[in-house]
């Protein structure tokens, strides 16, 4: 039995973020029966979701720190953010 999931997920978070997942499967199944194999068809995919939806569990519980933390604009030395609203700036100065 062979088969591929492609995953492509959209996160937002002040930022646009993509997360792109392929992966292929080649399992070998051994019934020679037939309700056998569809028991066996169904329990193999049921086998290869719940891997793929570990790994992404895994992947989102450090999404977060691992991947989207160095994502982040730093603050600059002085410690003070700033201010990106050009508009704003300029009427401050008025």
């Amino acid at each position: 039995m062979e088969g591929k999931v492609l995953l492509n997920t959209y996160y937002f978070e002040e930022g646009n973020v993509q997360f792109k997942l392929k992966k292929t499967f080649n399992e070998n199944l051994n019934s020679k029966d037939l309700n056998e194999l569809s028991d066996e068809v169904i329990s193999t995919i049921k086998k290869l979701e719940d891997g793929i939806q570990n790994e992404l569990d895994q992947i989102y519980d450090s999404l977060s720190d691992n991947y989207l933390k160095p994502l982040r604009r730093r603050m600059p030395i002085t410690g003070v953010k700033m201010n990106w609203n050009i508009n704003q700036i300029a009427f401050s100065n008025k």
